[in-house]
């Protein structure tokens, strides 16, 4: 588990930077919290090596045909933020991240953390949106209050059962080792309205 540790890549210290740095940042707001269990969940993902949806060289030519055809009344910033949108648009969403991060452990670590995957991930998004956007048509759908707080706790927890993973943990052991932990299994435990 250290050799597999200390092999992983910059990226992967990147996420665990930012998800051990936030854990410890005082008294954080729930959103915040919120706002870095995700970020650190995406950091993790990509450390991954996957998550584009198609080959990025085919891509890049996309970009240049679909950047080339915005047109002439969209000026200067308008026209920089777009093409920015075009040069990140093949990185999979945080939906597809998410999916694919609780796929990557067996079921019963799945039911543990999320409940009903789809609609645990489907709240996430919509929860990380309103936050970043302000996005009032996903206020409605997002997690407020102590649920927010109870969802932070369960993305920390896909992301320690990723990295227990990755480092070599079986998956057999994998729920049994999450539930050692008193605080793991006490968030766990509670009841999140999906």
């Amino acid at each position: 588990m250290v050799e597999a540790w200390f092999s992983r890549n910059d990226q992967a210290v990147l996420a665990a930077n930012v998800f051990f740095g936030s854990q410890y940042a005082e008294s954080p707001s729930v959103d915040v919290r919120f706002l870095f269990a995700v970020f650190s969940t995406e950091a993790y993902h990509r450390s991954l090596g996957t998550g584009l949806y198609m080959n990025q060289d085919d891509y890049a030519k996309a970009v240049e045909s679909l950047a080339s055809q915005i047109p002439p009344a969209i000026q200067s910033d308008h026209r920089r933020s777009l093409v920015n949108r075009l040069k990140y648009g093949n990185e999979w969403s945080l939906r597809k991240r998410l999916t694919e991060m609780l796929n990557r452990v067996p079921g019963d670590v799945q039911r543990g953390i999320a409940g009903d995957v789809e609609q645990f991930v489907k709240k996430v998004v919509d929860t990380r949106n309103y936050l970043t956007h302000y996005d009032q048509s996903a206020k409605a759908n997002a997690f407020s209050g102590m649920d927010m707080y109870v969802a932070s706790q369960r993305i920390r927890i896909l992301v320690i059962a990723n990295l227990l993973k990755d480092l070599g943990l079986d998956d057999s052991r994998l729920l049994k080792v999450l539930k050692r932990s008193a605080e793991f299994n006490h968030w766990m435990a509670q009841n999140l309205p999906l």
